[in-house]
């Protein structure tokens, strides 16, 4: 993970870095990627500081900072568009032990036709291999929706 400054100056300089590399040409690709990410990042940090947006605004240099305000004010609109949902009732405990798994994706693929690899995956997705516990919006039920 990219280091994220926890302050307005030094958020300031890091948009500052970034907005600039990114208006140079001839940069790499994964260059490029790479300052936008820190670009994201610290508007996502600002957003959750509405305070400290003017003062970083201001303590961004003049050639950077129409587009580090465009930036801030755009990702300040999309937080407000989505507000934070409730946190879900789960828990995590240790994974069954691979014998077990495997035994389980090796009955339910006889009982129902479905590769046992597949059933893996999704277990994998579900529920991190039944790792992840929560009620089921669906109603599901077993290793991966217990």
């Amino acid at each position: 993970m990219l280091p994220i400054g926890g302050d307005p100056a030094r958020l300031a300089g890091q948009l500052t870095t970034a907005e600039a590399l990114l208006g140079e040409s001839g940069a790499t690709p994964a260059a490029m990627a790479r300052q936008a990410l820190i670009i994201q990042l610290a508007c996502l940090r600002i957003a959750g500081h509405p305070g400290w947006a003017r003062t970083v605004i201001g303590r961004i240099a003049p050639a950077q900072r129409a587009a580090a305000d465009a930036h801030i004010a755009a990702t300040a609109d999309l937080v407000a568009l989505t507000p934070p949902k409730a946190r879900p009732p789960w828990r995590i405990i240790p994974a069954q032990n691979l014998a077990t798994l495997r035994a389980d994706y090796r009955a339910a693929q006889a009982a129902t036709g479905v590769g046992w690899s597949y059933l893996a995956a999704i277990n994998f997705v579900e529920s991190d291999f039944g790792r992840i516990i929560s009620p089921s919006s669906a109603g599901a039920r077993g290793p991966a929706g217990r």
